[in-house]
Parts: structure tokens; C-alpha cells; sequence
């Protein structure tokens, strides 16, 4: 299904055998224009596929993460799994299949760091804010268990725990530059600190 897709992020990256930094998830990854430029002098690979699913990024996560040996890795997503239609995932569900990607990474680079942004909530998936709520309760216990770290990226994008709709495009699901620049000012100082 996302073969092309994935042809396309590989031959972005052709130059790239050890990678500072992969960025895997869904479309807020794909869609940040600015990405490489914010974690610049780094090397980057932004490895998101608009529209995918956490099982997606299991099943390319050789071709996507282990293939660079990257220092870290950044996942986003789940936003697609809680949905809101009839394919909505458990809150479970969620964090356990992002367990299970943040192991098949540790097994073939135990020395990456491994770090999860929690579930955005947004203003056009309020409907199914305390399914997002639930998901990110179990994503931080899952980390403290298995050893890699949650970024409170979420956190930034609200006021007074409601999604700010200034930090969304039109669709009020995916982030404009300041929402990204929001979650930079977040994710930027951490990785600095890990790749000094």
C-alpha cells in the first residue's frame, strides 16, 4: 500500500548511511517543511508517511530507521489510529505497538535513543480527546518500563489544556510553523544535550 511512499523517503536519502536523527510517524512528520533547517547542522532523515498507522511504521521500520543507525530516533504517531471512524484503535493498542516499534529498533541499534512524542491533542479530533488522553497515560508508562523517553511536545500546542487553534492549519488537525515552532522549543534543547 505505501510502497511508493516509502521509495520516495528512501530516494531522498540515498546519501545517507548514519543518520543524527530519524524523524518516523504519519503526516505531521512528512509535512514539516522546516524540519531538516530546524535540527540543522544535524543529519536528519524525515521518514513520515501522511495518513499512516503505527503498524505502518512497524512493518517499514527496517527500511525507515535500522537501515541509518541513527543516533536517535524521533517517532510522532497514533493520530491516526484514534481516529474517531470505525477503525479507531484502543488506547492500548496504541502504546503497545509503540512499544513494540521502539524494541525492534533497540534490537538492531541498542545504542539509538529512542524518543516518543505523546498524541497531539487537536481541535478537530476533540471528539476523541479522552481517547488521546488515555493513549498518552499508557505511552509514558510503557517508556518508564522499557527505557526510552517521552517529549511533552503535546503540552505546547495547548492553552489551558485545549488545543490552541492557532497552532493548526485550516484543517485544525495538522500544525502551521508555529505550532512547529512550538514543538522545536520543546525537542530542540533535549537533542542538543544528547548529540553534545
Amino acid at each position: 500500500m505505501w510502497e511508493n511512499e516509502i521509495e520516495a523517503i528512501e530516494g531522498r536519502h540515498l546519501d545517507i548511511k548514519n543518520a543524527d536523527l530519524v524523524f518516523i510517524g504519519s503526516s505531521s512528520i512528512a509535512l514539516w517543511e522546516s524540519l531538516k533547517r530546524d535540527f540543522s547542522p544535524y543529519t536528519v532523515v524525515q521518514a513520515g508517511f501522511g495518513g499512516s498507522r503505527i503498524a505502518d511504521a512497524i512493518t517499514y521500520h527496517d527500511r525507515l530507521i535500522n537501515r541509518y543507525h541513527p543516533k536517535i530516533v524521533v517517532m510522532f504517531s497514533g493520530t491516526n489510529d484514534l481516529c474517531g471512524d470505525e477503525s479507531t484503535a484502543t488506547p492500548m493498542y496504541v502504546a503497545e505497538s509503540i512499544a513494540q516499534l521502539m524494541k525492534l529498533v533497540h534490537l538492531e541499534n541498542p545504542q539509538t535513543v529512542r524518543i516518543v512524542l505523546p498524541i497531539t491533542p487537536t481541535p478537530s479530533r476533540a471528539h476523541v480527546r479522552h481517547l488521546v488522553d488515555q493513549a498518552n497515560v499508557l505511552i509514558h508508562r510503557y517508556a518508564l518500563r522499557e527505557g526510552y523517553r517521552v517529549v511533552d511536545t503535546a503540552s505546547s500546542v495547548l492553552i489551558e489544556n485545549t488545543p490552541d487553534p492557532a497552532c493548526f492549519v485550516e484543517d485544525q488537525l495538522h500544525l502551521n510553523p508555529l505550532g512547529y515552532k512550538k514543538w522545536v522549543t520543546v525537542l530542540r534543547p533535549i537533542i542538543d544535550d544528547l548529540l553534545r
